[in-house]
């Protein structure tokens, strides 16, 4: 049995125009499924291109996560001292000071000895008074549990504690490592004194050094 034949309409104005609206809307529905199928390919290729891109990012970040190692002068003697770099860096980053700045002056205090206290009481790399190290660890750092007996505590509150004396004065580093050694009030009073010019050279020369170090 053989299949019937479709209709056939007369060729009359009248049909040749429904069936072209018809052979119309079957066209517009072609395009419509193959614009659906390029959106849909074009969503899985953008998928899949994020989807590298996060990877690359995360193993790029994996990659690069241990910091540079910061060069030292060769007047730092010591893996003890030595290993002290990082901790700067860190140091001085948190309170957005240059590291080389409190690098030359903790060195100018102490030379980095970590258990080094003055007649005074002053403590450790930074030579820090007690009453400095509380008020710095509780009210600028908001963590009054830091130890200024403990090397990575110190160094990070006197970094600190420079931060807020530059600001203090304007702004000057000069200033600021003025008043490390002569405080913000006498400085403020009565300028510089011979001792504290004395004391900003001896840190301007050792940060000259630092400086080389890490540029070498």
């Amino acid at each position: 049995m053989t299949a019937p034949e479709p209709p056939r309409f007369p060729k009359t104005r009248l049909t040749r125009g429904w069936l072209r609206a018809l052979q119309g809307e079957a066209d517009q529905r072609r395009r419509r499924r193959l614009a659906r199928t390029i959106v849909a390919f074009a969503l899985v290729d953008l998928v899949v291109l994020v989807g590298i891109l996060v990877l690359v990012g995360v193993l790029t970040q994996g990659g690069s996560s241990a910091p540079a190692p910061v060069r030292l002068p060769a007047f730092v003697t010591g893996a003890a001292r030595r290993a002290l770099a990082p901790v700067f860096a860190r140091a001085a980053t948190e309170s957005h000071v240059p590291v080389t700045l409190v690098m030359a002056l903790t060195w100018r205090e102490s030379e980095w000895e970590e258990g080094l206290v003055s007649s005074a009481g002053a403590v450790g790399i930074g030579q820090l008074l007690p009453a400095t190290s509380t008020f710095v660890a509780r009210d600028l750092l908001r963590e009054p549990n830091l130890d200024p007996r403990r090397a990575t505590d110190n160094i990070r509150l006197t970094a600190r504690y420079l931060r807020e004396l530059i600001e203090e004065l304007g702004g000057s580093e000069r200033l600021g490592v003025g008043a490390y050694l002569q405080g913000s009030t006498s400085v403020r009073a009565q300028g510089l004194t011979p001792q504290t010019v004395a004391y900003i050279q001896d840190v301007d020369a050792l940060r000259a050094a630092f400086d080389r170090a890490r540029r070498a």
